[in-house]
């Protein structure tokens, strides 16, 4: 499974409420509510841990957390430093 695939996952299965399957890579996040704080802060914490990553306050901005694809990006980003 990708990084993003597992992100998803994540977001689906332990964030969303709404008994989504999936959500679109592209979908806004955090305007439109569905990464609220307490959301966002399970989803650092599963990436923190799950990907090896260190994320610091400055970086929770739309162009890394907007949508998953950005988020995949941003971690995978992060990996390689």
């Amino acid at each position: 499974m990708n990084i993003q695939s597992e992100i998803e996952q994540f977001i689906v299965h332990e964030i969303l409420t709404d008994g989504r399957p999936s959500l679109d890579p592209q979908e806004p996040l955090m305007t439109n509510g569905t990464l609220d704080s307490l959301g966002t802060l399970r989803l650092i914490t599963f990436l923190e841990e799950r990907f090896g990553v260190r994320i610091g306050d400055g970086e929770l901005g739309e162009d890394n957390f907007g949508n998953l694809e950005n988020i995949a990006r941003f971690v995978a980003s992060k990996q390689s430093q």
